[in-house]
């Protein structure tokens, strides 16, 4: 099925109310794959409050599943034909590479955990899409073209585009275990072979402030793109900014709160 975006915006051709509309209409004989295009911004902003970010496929894809189980059709497979969001300059809202990146690691790993089979980044070269530069599908590539105020060069790669290779490599042939999210915080847990790799990030304009992470053995904290940031075998504090890290080695505990002191 083609994807829709969602929202009061769309009127008529919301993802959701066409969804229901065209089931009623028998149309699921048709349909082997439903699917939906999931945009918008890498974090809050007052320019676009009403914009979506990564965390709006929560609601998506609930009420997508809602509305194929009310039509026996649960066990169709859901997917992402088009996904994005910038970096650069779109009006008043400017994105980092570094946000882009950020937000794409997000959105995979968290359409991961709602079982969304496939998920497709939109552009992988900023494509002119609209001309000029300084669009939004402009600017949502991972490869430079060259063209706009906040292009780096034909053919020079994002942030985002490394952080993409880092994750199709730090994933591929794993297994999902958990998933949570708390107060602005998300641990996610995947295993590959004796291995346990965990995506971690915070969303700052939910909650600021250090993480105490406790590993069953030795972990490894590595930036997006593989880099190793530190290495630890007992309780350390991490910082977070935008951007997730990935814990690798063994499972880890993962709490707001600094541990209580303890006798020498």
């Amino acid at each position: 099925m083609g994807g829709l975006l969602d929202g009061a915006a769309m009127g008529d051709m919301a993802l959701l109310p066409y969804l229901e509309s065209f089931l009623e209409l028998g149309g699921a004989q048709w349909i082997d794959v439903y699917a939906f295009h999931y945009y918008g911004l890498a974090k809050p902003s007052e320019y676009a409050p009403g914009d979506m970010l990564y965390d709006s496929a929560v609601g998506i894809v609930d009420g997508m599943r809602r509305i194929l189980a009310s039509h026996g059709e649960t066990a169709a497979p859901i997917w992402v034909t088009e996904m994005s969001t910038f970096s650069g300059v779109l009006g008043p809202v400017e994105q980092t590479e570094a946000e882009q990146a950020a937000d794409l690691v997000k959105r995979y790993v968290l359409l991961w955990t709602l079982g969304v089979e496939k998920a497709l980044w939109t552009y992988l070269t900023e494509p002119q899409y609209e001309g000029t530069g300084v669009g939004f599908f402009d600017q949502s590539g991972l490869i430079y073209d060259g063209i706009g105020p906040a292009d780096r060069g034909a053919g020079v790669e994002k942030i985002g585009y490394g952080a993409f290779v880092h994750l199709i490599d730090q994933l591929a042939g794993a297994t999902l275990v958990d998933s949570v999210t708390e107060n602005g915080v998300t641990w996610t847990r995947f295993e590959r072979g004796v291995e346990t790799i965990t995506v971690l990030w915070q969303d700052p304009w939910v909650r600021q402030g250090a993480l105490w992470i406790t590993p069953a053995g030795q972990v490894v904290v590595e930036g997006l793109d593989g880099a190793e940031i530190s290495r630890h075998n007992s309780t350390f504090q991490l910082d977070l900014g935008i951007e997730p890290v990935y814990l690798v080695g063994t499972p880890c505990a993962v709490s707001p709160a600094a541990p209580l002191l303890t006798s020498p």
